[in-house]
């Protein structure tokens, strides 16, 4: 588990990511068996999850390749190389560290592979700049009567059903395990745990809900549903409007919209309404022989 002193430089650094929550980590641990490893020289630190695998050792700047990993507040030439020595010398048979443009820089040797990705950060210090149309679909919802309030455990069945409906509509399925969310909803009795679920209600019916992971800096949308109902009255761009004010309001630096698939032009073009600037950052991986080979018996390429 991450130290309280490292976790605080983690927390407050323009490269930090809000998965550096306390109860946030602890997830990793109590579902998925990650162990928790932190590098550091001075303020200079990597943030890293490793776990046991039939295959051997993996490890990852933060489970499932979310965005976390090298941070502080100066470049460390020294830093980077032993770090990477480090990495070498464990022998992992798979590595995924995220590296964001903010970041101290880490050179990594060229049996890294590199792969592009994007992000939308929209900056809460300046005033908000919707597109039109955006504007025009926040009003609309603002004209139906909607209301919004934190979720408590006893909304979890309803989110349940919300979701539900989503996936036979969509056919989109969870990212993660049923265990993860147990453990969210868990989370977020606490007002500290990082965890928030907020709802869109219409005469105390929930027609859409937001999951956001929050720091001391940032707010990342993390996951969300809404019905037929909610979509025709435009109920997750209430959500987003009161979210993103709300957490200007409190002082947070930065909402982030979350990464979009690679050519999904109708995701980036929803996230740009809000006034969200694409951010590019990078993953290097690397997979020795013998997990690559495991990879591609399952049509991983």
């Amino acid at each position: 588990m991450l130290p309280d002193s490292l976790l605080a430089i983690a927390q407050q650094s323009p490269a930090a990511s809000p998965f550096y929550s306390r109860g946030l980590l602890s997830i990793w641990e109590q579902v998925y068996g990650w162990q928790g490893i932190v590098l550091h020289e001075n303020d200079c630190l990597l943030v890293g999850y490793r776990k046991k695998t039939l295959l051997g050792v993996i490890f990852y700047s933060l489970p499932f390749g979310w965005y976390g990993g090298l941070i502080g507040k100066t470049s460390s030439a020294a830093f980077s190389a032993d770090a990477c020595a480090w990495l070498r010398d464990q022998r992992f048979v798979e590595e995924r560290l995220v590296q964001m443009p903010t970041d101290p820089a880490l050179t990594y040797p060229k049996r890294y592979r590199q792969r592009e990705l994007t992000t939308h950060l929209l900056d809460l210090t300046k005033t908000a700049a919707y597109s039109d149309n955006t504007a025009r679909n926040v009003r609309k919802s603002q004209s139906h009567g909607l209301t919004t309030r934190r979720l408590s455990l006893a909304d979890v069945a309803a989110f349940e059903k919300l979701r539900e409906e989503h996936v036979v509509r969509t056919g989109e399925t969870r990212r993660l395990s049923e265990a993860f969310y147990t453990a969210l909803y868990l989370l977020m009795q606490s007002e500290d745990s990082g965890v928030t679920i907020v709802g869109a209600f219409q005469d105390d019916k929930l027609l859409a809900g937001h999951i956001y992971f929050i720091s001391e800096t940032d707010v990342f949308y993390f996951d969300g549903y809404a019905t037929a109902a909610g979509l025709e009255l435009n109920a997750n761009f209430f959500l987003f409007d009161i979210m993103i004010n709300r957490s200007r309001d409190f002082g947070r630096a930065r909402f982030n919209l979350g990464a979009s698939p690679s050519g999904d032009s109708g995701l980036e073009r929803f996230k740009s309404g809000w006034g969200a600037q694409s951010l590019i950052y990078h993953e290097y991986s690397f997979r020795a022989p013998i997990k690559r080979a495991a990879d591609l018996l399952r049509g991983r390429p």
